[in-house]
């Protein structure tokens, strides 16, 4: 197995080759999603491939293997935005496989020139309802055409441009979509209900997800104290960065957090809070351990898709505080299946952010629910990396 990536996997194995790209960027790394709009991340995005696109073909390695992809039986290529690797597509002899990390999408699964009903596979960066009215399948027919038109007005230009540069002349990377013959879905019908897929796409959903293992023993000397009184842990995710939240937002959660009757163990990565008996800070969190843990009630996300998988898994109800991208679709698909409930971040205050903890917890339907959702995934044949290493 030869994997190029600019972030490689963070163990070793004798059968993995590891090529990393290094550019000046690393996605979403240096863009604060608070304060994003969907102007600036399209740029910042076109100018992230673009750059993306110049490290990888301008130095040897990936070049000398290009020139030895007769040798591979398979090559595997994510859906989105990474049309920059299509050269190694050209006069393929073996399987091409797609992978939908962000679930079956509209702009993911056209892709791969399969059939697409907008109004039930709507837009990553698209609100989702459940029952959609006409106005919001006219809204996310504009919404596709507006993405396929950022992409070839706006990115494939300079992806094209860069190949053409370094001998490789790709006119049309469109058309290489429809070569895929596999299309691994990050998707899970427990959390997505019915969605419609082609034979050849299958959903490998929760394959980030593991059983946990003991948490660290900082962790454990922390929650000794806790009594059964119960944990609620907190994170946004590796992009969303916690030190970036607005400072209003941030003291009205950390004074909410500390207000609570359970300890709080918060993955976050500045300096500058005030420290409280009941609350445990760190930069890194073993989070499947944590959420593994039987005294675990709540989770205080920001709803990646990830993140989602990792709770359902589980079994932990969510509260769920959506800040861009796809996240406020996750979220309003836990709201409509009793798993979780949601605040906005930019009008939450420390007494609503208390009783949406508090409300959660509770009502013990939201635990419930979730625990069915995680009975579902984990009563199947075999694993998502099973299933998908079988196709």
């Amino acid at each position: 197995v030869t994997i190029i990536s600019m972030h490689p996997p963070n163990f070793s194995h004798e059968n993995f080759t590891i090529v990393r790209i290094t550019t000046k960027k690393t996605l979403l790394k240096d863009l604060n999603l608070f304060e994003v709009n969907s102007t600036t991340l399209n740029a910042y995005v076109a100018d992230l491939v673009e750059n993306t696109a110049e490290t990888m073909w301008e130095g040897f390695k990936v070049k000398d293997i290009l020139e030895e992809k007769e040798k591979f039986d398979a090559i595997i290529i994510p859906a989105f935005l990474n049309e920059i690797a299509y050269p190694f597509l050209e006069d393929f002899a073996g399987v091409f496989v797609s992978l939908y990390s962000q679930g079956a999408e509209h702009y993911i699964v056209s892709h791969a020139n399969e059939t697409s009903y907008t109004p039930i596979n709507p837009s990553l960066d698209e609100p989702y309802f459940g029952e959609y009215s006409l106005q919001d399948k006219f809204l996310y027919s504009v919404s596709a055409l507006n993405n396929l038109n950022v992409e070839n007005q706006g990115i494939f230009p300079g992806m094209e441009n860069i190949l053409g540069m370094n001998g490789y002349e790709m006119d049309n990377l469109a058309k290489y979509r429809g070569l895929s013959r596999l299309n691994l879905v990050d998707g899970h019908f427990a959390l997505n209900g019915a969605t419609p897929l082609m034979p050849k796409q299958i959903e490998i959903g929760t394959i980030v997800a593991r059983p946990a293992g003991d948490v660290p023993l900082f962790v454990e000397e922390f929650l000794r104290a806790a009594k059964g009184d119960g944990i609620v842990y907190v994170s946004f995710g590796t992009h969303t960065k916690s030190s970036e939240i607005p400072k209003s937002f941030k003291l009205s959660l950390l004074t909410a957090l500390a207000q609570l009757p359970y300890k709080v163990l918060w993955q976050y990565d500045g300096m500058d809070l005030d420290k409280y008996d009941n609350i445990l800070l760190r930069k890194i969190m073993p989070q499947q351990d944590i959420l593994g843990h039987p005294d675990t009630r709540a989770f205080i996300s920001h709803c990646s898709l990830p993140a989602i998988h990792e709770a359902a898994y589980h079994g932990v109800p969510v509260l769920g505080i959506p800040v861009a991208l796809d996240q406020h679709r996750n979220a309003a698909r836990l709201v409509e299946k009793g798993l979780g409930t949601v605040i906005d971040w930019r009008y939450a205050t420390n007494d609503s952010i208390v009783n949406a903890v508090v409300s959660l917890l509770r009502d013990q339907t939201y635990s419930e629910n979730m625990k069915q959702v995680s009975r579902v995934i984990k009563d199947q044949k075999e694993s998502p990396a099973d299933r998908a290493a079988w196709w």
